[in-house]
C-alpha cells in the first residue's frame, strides 16, 4: 500500500492504488523479482557500498533501479523504487 496515503486526496490515492495494486518484491539470494502492473521482471541485486539502505538492481535487459529502504522490520518494509513510492510492503 502507499505510504502516507492519509495525506493524499481521493484522486491521487485512486491513481496510486490502481497503478501499484499488484506491486511486490521477492528477494532471492542474488536476484529480486519485481512485480508491477501485472508484469514481473527479475534483476540482480546488491547493497550499495555507500549505504546499506540502498539496494542497487540491474535487470537482465539492463534496466537499473535503486530501491531505498526507509523502514525495515520482521513484518514490513517501507521502500522507494526510483521516483515511485514510498510503499509499505508486508512480508508474505
Amino acid at each position: 500500500e502507499a505510504y502516507g496515503k492519509e495525506s493524499m486526496d481521493a484522486e491521487e490515492l485512486k491513481m496510486v492504488t490502481t497503478m501499484f495494486k499488484d506491486f511486490g518484491l521477492e528477494f532471492k539470494e542474488s536476484e529480486v523479482v519485481l512485480t508491477m502492473m501485472g508484469k514481473s521482471e527479475a534483476a540482480q541485486w546488491n547493497f550499495s557500498e555507500k549505504d546499506t539502505k540502498i539496494i542497487n538492481t540491474v535487470s537482465k535487459t539492463g534496466k537499473k533501479a535503486d530501491l531505498v529502504i526507509a523502514k525495515f522490520d520482521e513484518k514490513e518494509m517501507v521502500i522507494t523504487v526510483g521516483r515511485a513510492g514510498p510503499f509499505v510492503l508486508t512480508k508474505a
